[in-house]
């Protein structure tokens, strides 16, 4: 008995993956690599788009040449925050409200480019503008006094978190008022971005990570930094 034929659907004509229309010249912050906008459709997300007017890709020499051909390089920070974010996500950690960094939803195209979709840090759960930063903090006196309290809270939460810190400054940390109470978060910054990692995720190394990275920066915001403890000094004269 002959088998019987199979009709197979006509193809489906190819469309094009859709997009999302950023305005690329009015960021909500930016970082050495990429742009963090808004997102045009949901306010509580925001998109970091990968910067293509970053002015390692034009240097001549070898860093131009570095950052032009290989992407081991060029996205190695962007992969080690994804690995950090994926291994916490695994543990079941991401859904925690004092979770100290941002959260990362996914991957998206827009009209300058790939971009990842991340959780946007707001001022609070009814306002979503985009919380202040600690450079913004460091002017405010009624904020400056907490300040050490807020700094140690996010160490204490990092560390708890097994989150490696590479870079601490004050553009990468944000108040935020997700959990009902003020706390600082993690934009970027996270995740080891070292070329060659020995030990990276041992609690020591971790440890080590945060108090390395939060002391290079206690003489530029002007406090002071508690070496015994390894903590900002608090009510010290």
């Amino acid at each position: 008995m002959p088998a019987p034929k199979i009709e197979l659907p006509d193809a489906q004509p190819h469309r094009q993956m859709p997009y999302l229309v950023v305005d690329f010249d009015q960021p909500i912050g930016e970082g050495v690599e990429r742009r963090v906008l808004d997102h045009p459709h949901l306010p509580t997300r925001a998109v970091k788009v990968y910067n293509e007017r970053r002015p390692e890709l034009i240097a001549k020499g070898l860093k131009g040449w570095t950052y032009r051909n290989l992407l081991s390089v060029r996205h190695r920070r962007q992969r080690r925050e994804l690995e950090c974010f994926l291994d916490l996500h695994m543990r079941g950690q991401t859904t925690a409200p004092d979770l100290p960094i941002a959260r990362i939803i996914g991957f998206c195209q827009t009209d300058h480019g790939p971009a990842v979709e991340v959780e946007k840090i707001t001022r609070s759960f009814d306002d979503t503008t985009a919380a202040r930063n600690v450079r913004w903090l460091l002017t405010q006196r009624e904020w400056r006094a907490g300040l050490p309290l807020l700094l140690n809270d996010l160490m204490d939460r990092l560390d708890r978190f097994g989150i490696y810190v590479s870079d601490a400054n004050h553009e990468n940390l944000m108040l935020s008022g997700r959990d009902g109470r003020p706390q600082l978060v993690m934009v970027d910054g996270f995740g080891d971005y070292r070329l060659i990692r020995v030990l990276p995720h041992t609690p020591f190394m971790i440890r080590r990570s945060i108090r390395r990275a939060f002391r290079a920066h206690a003489a530029d915001w002007d406090l002071a930094w508690h070496d015994a403890g390894g903590r900002f000094a608090v009510n010290l004269p």
